[in-house]
């Protein structure tokens, strides 16, 4: 049996979790496929004046990508509909997107307190 203290670690286990069961582990995938699409687009990216944060291995790094998608989204439907993207994220992943951003925003400043030097856990 492996047990793992670390405050943060174990955070990260539990929305590990919790983001597998969203839409069967899909939610995730597409979100992470339409993030490197966006990442490469430079016509796009001149257009908007910004780039579709990196998604890296932390969850913090996913919340970032999720906010910017809901901050351009009239932008990338124009996106979508000019390129006619196959892969292009549906209604329902956007609706879910929309509710669970704001948990992201929570889960950021979560790991940040707890990553803080002078943390006291008692």
């Amino acid at each position: 049996m492996l047990q793992i203290w670390c405050v943060p670690h174990q955070l990260d286990i539990v929305v590990k979790n919790a983001m597998q069961d969203v839409l069967d582990q899909a939610f995730y995938k597409v979100a992470h496929a339409y993030s490197v699409h966006l990442r490469v687009q430079q016509n796009l990216i001149m257009d908007m004046g910004s780039k579709c944060p990196k998604n890296t291995t932390r969850w913090v790094a996913f919340g970032s990508i999720l906010h910017w998608l809901l901050q351009n989204y009239r932008r990338l439907m124009i996106h979508n509909a000019v390129k006619r993207l196959v892969q292009a994220p549906s209604e329902m992943w956007w609706v879910i997107t929309a509710t669970i951003s704001p948990l992201f925003d929570r889960i950021a400043i979560t790991f940040t307190k707890i990553q803080a030097c002078n943390i006291v856990i008692s």
